[in-house]
């Protein structure tokens, strides 16, 4: 069976290939060999909520991917990087249990937590997020919003225990001779993969003496084994549910729409300066950039067209100025000064038009004096400039082009020149055009004086009297200019007469204005009035929504401070308080229905913090139990999540936290909740000390390995009412496993000191292996019977090799007494070379041959002597018998 890293080694590469075919998923980097930490970014459209609050749509998304020791069996943990919306993603983790449940690959797990994120797969019961889950209920019809093609996948091997991975063999190396194969395959019950499933130590580098142990795991899940209550079919209930939101939330931004739908509005009346003026007060937003564009190139486009304009009213150029002109109001109609210029250009040209027609009906009939000079002069010769509208001039120059004519005539008749009928009725036209043009003037000034006054009454209405006493004395000015007797002229005289003798507008003009019936400070008059709109508003607002109302009422209070307005800034204040602590307890109400534990609780604390100034003592002790009780189950629930993640301590630091709430308030929870603390507390414990059981063996120190699932075999014995029966069945493994770690222990060491020629040492260690064969309820199949076999043939061989070590010692101690008893005439100093050699068996005795070497007067003779060796005594006799 493979190990952990050749494992991990595996899933690298099918994550590589399966990534190949998926272009918009990208493995951005790893950490470890082979990687235990996967970076992976996701580009594709995704539901994110910002910092801020607001839920929006990205392409971009991040999460890591880390694998726990005990992986496979163990499912790996994925935390999101970027801020995903997601009905089972947290900002802590995504639940993947199910899914792992169903198909343990972690390639495939990459591309499932992509489908995820585009909203192709999501669980509305039981949610990690209750307000996402709200959301994607309300928006099921825009779902997915994008697409990934799931490559197909091979296959990956069922769990496995991961005791194949414990390196039960020596560290030093053996002899060719003493090598041979013990392999052993052993399939442990269920709860041996929460025990070592994540076992993976590398195995060190030597031999081992030819001694191979190899533990096989059955394909029990984590949740078979250790089972937290949950039914089959349902999704495991250890997770933590999110506050449920007083409305379903809604991917809202601050609402520019109306004003943006206004730019756009001008824009397409073409009121350019208008909307640039507007866009100033809309921030930075992908949708001004481009009305910006717009607006930028329309001004440029006046600018150019100005700039032509003026150059052809240099030139006298009217015809083609106008055409200009007429350009410029297609582009923009609010251009500054447009008005101005049409009626300059309209009157430059009818006095040129004028002029030249005149000249071109009397000229030819009537030589004036000096005609040859007018002749030489250049065509071009620019009329003289029209005067400002709001000068009274002394004398109209249309009026003195009149005179011109008519003195141009009495020259020529005083002259004796003499003057054609159609000249004088040449003059007379001029007369009538230039009273045209002084009528077309007046008309188009009133019109100016007209609005100016309409804006002025604006101005007056909202109070800004400054502006409109200016715009009145702009309007005056130009009905000044005004010669032709119109109707309009004198009714906005009379109205503005009355506006001066109206009191309010006096008192406007000293900065004070009416309220109540009563005059105050101008400033402090808008002020109020808008206190009193924002106060209507809220009200306005309480009927459907009490959130909306304090919202409305905290920014009047906010207001009413501001401005100065002390009194109803602390009635306002009272206010707000009144409607946050109502809407508290509704919505922690609600969450506490919806058992949405975390959102109450904190609801409540607001609603508690709120109390301190607005209710008795009565109220606030009411509130404080409801707290506590929300903040119990919160803890309760919240340790369900950390379980889920193998958090242990966490888990248990919840729990504890819980259940000291419940002693300080024993009615805040029920029986039920009650012994679900107590079950969960046992299940972290428990699985606490198998985590550092394995972590000890992972560093190889197997006695603190040995103790922690001896401990946790006394959890499950001492504690055994709140384990259900998978997890009391979970001891057998248990039991098993440190029978296991122990003949891996006693293996190691065995080998060890036969390597080092101590058989003696050895020899001790199988026979300890032997005595751990024989453990009550030890299963053995056929690797480990095979296993057995082996060491007893081991512990058979090295049992002769140190018997027959013993009787050589035994000989070279006793080998000079023994010879000399028979040969009474040697020497011990003769004898030497002792040697003994098996005969053969007689029962359990055995016969040696027993020799040695004497040495005398420069001869050498071989003695023998036939003893018998009785194992049963260890004693040595002579034997007499026959061979």
């Amino acid at each position: 069976m493979a190990s952990q890293n050749d494992q991990r080694a595996t899933d690298f590469e099918e994550v590589k290939r399966i990534l190949e075919q998926q272009p918009r998923i990208t493995l951005m980097q790893t950490e470890g060999e082979p990687p235990d930490c996967y970076e992976i970014e996701y580009r594709l459209a995704g539901m994110v909520r910002d910092a801020d609050g607001t839920i929006r749509k990205a392409s971009q998304h991040v999460v890591l991917i880390t694998l726990p020791f005990g992986y496979p069996h163990f499912p790996p943990t994925v935390k999101p990087l970027t801020p995903l919306f997601h009905p089972d993603i947290d900002p802590d983790a995504v639940r993947i249990s199910s899914h792992w449940q169903q198909s343990p690959s972690l390639a495939k797990l990459i591309v499932q937590v992509g489908e995820m994120i585009c909203g192709k797969n999501y669980n509305l019961e039981d949610p990690f997020n209750q307000e996402a889950a709200d959301w994607y209920a309300q928006h099921a019809t825009e779902l997915p919003l994008d697409s990934l093609e799931v490559a197909s996948d091979e296959s990956i091997d069922e769990f496995d225990l991961g005791l194949d991975d414990l390196d039960l063999g020596p560290t030093g190396g053996t002899t060719e001779e003493q090598s041979f194969e013990l392999s052993l395959e052993l399939e442990s019950p269920q709860a041996v993969h929460d025990v070592l499933a994540d076992a993976s130590a590398d195995h060190q580098e030597g031999g081992t003496g030819g001694l191979s142990l190899e533990l096989e795991s059955s394909s029990t899940t984590l949740e078979e084994d250790f089972d937290l209550g949950v039914e089959d079919g349902q999704e495991d209930d250890l997770s933590l549910d999110i506050g449920e939101p007083e409305k379903p939330p809604q991917v809202v931004q601050q609402d520019f729409g109306p004003k943006l739908k206004e730019i756009r509005s001008h824009i397409d009346r073409k009121e350019i300066f208008i909307a640039a003026r507007l866009l100033k007060e809309v921030p930075a937003l992908p949708e001004t950039e481009i009305l910006k564009k717009k607006v930028k190139a329309a001004q440029d486009k006046c600018d150019e067209l100005l700039q032509n304009m003026k150059v052809l009213e240099d030139e006298d150029n009217f015809a083609a100025a106008q055409e200009v002109f007429t350009q410029l109001k297609t582009v923009a109609v609010d251009t500054p000064g447009l008005a101005e210029i049409g009626r300059r250009l309209q009157q430059s040209q009818s006095m040129l038009d004028t002029f030249a027609l005149t000249k071109e009906k009397t000229e030819p009939e009537t030589e004036l004096p000096g005609a040859e000079k007018k002749k030489k002069k250049s065509a071009k010769e620019t009329p003289p400039p029209l005067p400002k509208l709001k000068e009274k001039p002394a004398e109209p120059k249309e009026k003195k082009e009149v005179i011109k004519t008519k003195s141009r005539i009495i020259r020529a008749a005083q002259q004796n020149v003499p003057v054609a009928p159609f000249a004088v009725a040449a003059a007379v036209a001029a007369v009538i055009i230039v009273g045209g043009l002084v009528y077309t003037r007046d008309s188009n000034t009133l019109l100016e004086a007209q609005r100016d006054w309409q804006e002025a009454q604006g101005l007056v209405k909202q109070k800004n009297f400054p502006q409109a006493e200016a715009k009145i004395n702009i309007a005056s000015a130009a009905l000044k200019t005004v010669l032709t007797p119109l109707p309009e002229k004198s009714r906005i005289k009379t109205e503005i007469a009355a506006l001066f003798a109206n009191e309010d507008f006096q008192r406007g003009l000293k900065n004070e204005a009416k309220y109540k019936d009563q005059y105050l400070p101008l400033q402090e008059v808008k002020a109020r009035e808008q206190l009193d709109k924002m106060t209507t508003q809220a009200e306005a607002l309480k009927a459907n929504s009490v959130s909306d109302a304090a919202a409305a009422y905290e920014k009047a209070q906010s207001f009413a401070a501001e401005s100065g307005l002390v009194v109803e800034a602390e009635q306002l204040k009272e206010r707000v308080h009144q409607l946050r602590m109502k809407e508290a307890l509704v919505n922690a109400g609600r969450a506490e229905t919806a058992g949405e534990w975390e959102n109450a609780a904190k609801t409540y604390q607001q609603a508690l913090e709120i109390a301190q100034t607005l209710t008795d003592d009565k109220e606030k002790e009411a509130i404080s139990k409801r707290l506590a009780a929300a903040a119990f189950n919160r803890e309760l629930d919240q340790s369900k999540k950390s379980f889920t993640g193998s958090q242990w301590q966490q888990t248990i630091e919840m729990l504890e936290r819980a259940k000291k709430l419940l002693e300080q308030n024993p009615e805040t929870a029920t029986v039920e909740r009650r012994q679900e603390l107590e079950r969960l507390l046992a299940k972290s414990r428990l699985h606490q000390v198998l985590s550092t059981a394995r972590q000890a063996y992972d560093s190889g120190d197997t006695a603190t390995a040995v103790r922690g699932y001896r401990q946790s075999l006394a959890l499950l014995t001492n504690q055994l009412s709140l384990f259900d029966e998978t997890d009391r069945n979970a001891a057998h493994s248990i039991s098993r496993t440190i029978t296991m770690i122990e003949i891996g222990g006693e293996l190691n060491a065995a080998v060890t000191a036969e390597n080092q020629k101590e058989l003696t040492d050895a020899l001790r260690h199988y026979r300890a292996i032997q005595n751990l064969f024989n453990t009550p309820g030890l299963t053995k199949d056929s690797s480990l019977l095979t296993l057995e076999e082996n060491v007893n043939a081991k512990v058979s061989s090295l049992s002769s090799e140190a018997g027959m070590k013993r009787k050589t010692a035994w000989l070279n101690r006793n080998f000079r007494r023994i010879f000399m008893e028979v040969y009474p005439n040697s020497r011990p100093t003769d004898l030497s070379n002792p040697n003994l050699s098996l005969v053969k068996k007689v029962g359990n005795q055995e016969i040696y041959k027993l020799t040695c070497t004497e040495r005398s007067r420069g001869s050498a003779y071989q003695l023998e002597l036939i003893y018998l060796y009785d194992p049963v005594a260890d004693q040595w006799i002579a034997y007499r018998g026959v061979l």
